[in-house]
C-alpha cells in the first residue's frame, strides 16, 4: 500500500481496488502503471487514475489505455 502523504488519494484508492480484485498481481500491475510516469509525467498519471476510477476500470490494460486518450 502507498503510505506517503504526498501521493494523491486516487492513487491509493485505485491501488486498493486492484489489490482487492487481483491480489499480488494487482500490486505488480499497479507498479508497472506507476513506472509510466517516466513517459507521461505524474499529472497525466493522476488524470488517468481519476478517469479509471470514474469508469470503474481497475486493471492494467484499462489504466494504460486511459492514459493515452
Amino acid at each position: 500500500m502507498i503510505h506517503s502523504d504526498q501521493v494523491p488519494d486516487v492513487f491509493r484508492r485505485v491501488h486498493a481496488k486492484m489489490r482487492e480484485r487481483q491480489e499480488a498481481e494487482g500490486d505488480r500491475l499497479f507498479v508497472r502503471f506507476l513506472l509510466l510516469h517516466r513517459q507521461v509525467g505524474m499529472d497525466r498519471l493522476r488524470q488517468a487514475l481519476e478517469e479509471a476510477e470514474r469508469i470503474q476500470t481497475y486493471h492494467f490494460e484499462g489504466l494504460n489505455g486511459s492514459r493515452t486518450n
